[in-house]
């Protein structure tokens, strides 16, 4: 645990994808930050599709690192104040195979293996100052040619590390202590820590078992859970297979303290504090009695 007693919330999706939790999170920070708190977010874990996120691998070669959507706009929310290697530890690129190199019935088994679609992958040490990237050769190679180009490029810029598919996955799972170093720094240093989740993952982070609040994000709503209540039940779960505890398994055990009805926004509002913002804020900074009981 840090030093110093950084407020620390962290949001995790109902969903696997497209609950909204970089929604919030972003716009979390933003009210925050405009309230004049030292507030920051974070992504310890990060992935994101070159193809259907291409953006993100232009923004990469652009800033000479690889950089998911989810963390730039963090990133940009937090205006900048911390590299985004801190705020981002963790990132991996995943790519399609090219349906006409595997076949079609490859393509659609092996299209939910991460293993056999990672191409890239960054670990930044923040605390050591030390950044590394790795590319997945043979997976690489089974992209269609217009992307795999790219993504050549952005291998060759960053001077990654070529690695297998076993290599990928042992660097990747392997990077838990990387990702928390960078998360506790970040708590060493600011008031208020946002932490995003991956996916549904409850915690992406053992640092996070020490959070203040949790905020379980659902297209439309968000609910709030005391943080110690959230952890008791992730650490139960862990016993047995570890930090691999998906947020539905932890809410089914547990009662929010209160949720909060998310404003429909248009696609260029989605990380802008609204009024169902500041009333997220102020039921996790415990101004609503129901957090403090």
């Amino acid at each position: 645990m840090s030093s110093r007693h950084a407020m620390i919330v962290v949001i995790v999706g109902l969903l696997p994808h497209d609950s909204g939790k970089t929604s919030v999170t972003a716009a979390l920070v933003r009210e925050a930050r405009k309230r004049g708190v030292d507030a920051v977010a974070a992504k310890p874990v990060g992935g994101h599709n070159m193809y259907s996120q291409f953006d993100t691998l232009l923004k990469s070669l652009d800033m000479g690192v690889l950089v998911g959507e989810d963390a730039y706009k963090l990133w940009v929310a937090s205006e900048k104040c911390e590299p985004i290697e801190l705020i981002s530890p963790l990132d991996i690129l995943t790519a399609p195979p090219d349906p006409d190199v595997v076949g079609l019935d490859e393509y659609l088994e092996e299209s939910s293996i991460l293993t056999r679609v990672a191409v890239m992958l960054r670990i930044s040490d923040a605390v050591a100052g030390r950044t590394e990237h790795y590319v997945v050769s043979a997976n690489l190679r089974r992209v269609v040619p217009a992307l795999r180009a790219r993504a050549e490029e952005l291998a060759r810029k960053v001077k990654a590390r070529p690695v297998s598919p076993a290599q990928f996955l042992k660097l990747a799972t392997g990077s838990e202590e990387v990702v928390d170093r960078s998360l506790q720094l970040l708590l060493d240093r600011h008031g208020e820590v946002f932490v995003e989740s991956f996916n549904d993952a409850a915690c992406p982070a053992p640092a996070c078992l020490e959070a203040d609040a949790v905020i379980l994000v659902a297209p439309s709503r968000a609910y709030v859970y005391r943080g110690s209540d959230y952890a008791a039940v992730v650490r139960e779960l862990a016993r047995r297979r570890g930090l691999n505890v998906t947020s539905q398994e932890v809410f089914q055990r547990i009662t929010p303290v209160g949720s909060v009805q998310l404003v429909p926004r248009r696609k260029s509002e989605l990380t802008l504090p609204l009024a169902d913002t500041a009333e997220l804020l102020e039921m996790v900074e415990g101004r609503k009695p129901a957090l403090m009981g």
